[in-house]
């Protein structure tokens, strides 16, 4: 930590950096957890069957969004703030990122779309 010119002490980049580390770390492991213990309780359920043949869509797609926060928040490549324009847009500041995820999650949900049918063969 160093000191602020008159507002007190501020965070450094990198203690934020490892704040968002651990805390995705963190929520991944309970993510995992939370889903294992809920398998565990609820595999006798009848209505278990339909999660299984809408898997794409019941577990796909939020793995998809949490795959994609992940490539956004933890992988990226450069430092700073994001910036890119396409289309006539111009995307910089707090809605590059967001954008970003946006088109990951696009191109993941695309992805499970083209290459896995969305019911399973009966």
């Amino acid at each position: 930590m160093t000191e602020g010119d008159e507002n007190g002490p501020i965070i450094e980049r990198a203690d934020l950096d490892n704040i968002v580390y651990i805390s995705a770390i963190v929520g991944i492991i309970g993510s995992i957890a939370l889903f294992v213990i809920f398998v565990a309780t609820e595999w006798g359920n009848p209505q278990w069957s339909l999660v299984f043949h809408h898997f794409p869509a019941t577990i796909g797609l939020p793995f998809a969004a949490a795959a994609s926060f992940i490539i956004i928040a933890l992988f990226r490549s450069t430092e700073g703030q994001i910036k890119f324009s396409g289309l006539g847009f111009n995307f910089e500041g707090a809605s590059g990122p967001i954008v970003m995820w946006v088109l990951c999650f696009l191109a993941i949900a695309v992805g499970i779309k083209l290459l896995w049918p969305l019911t399973l063969a009966a």
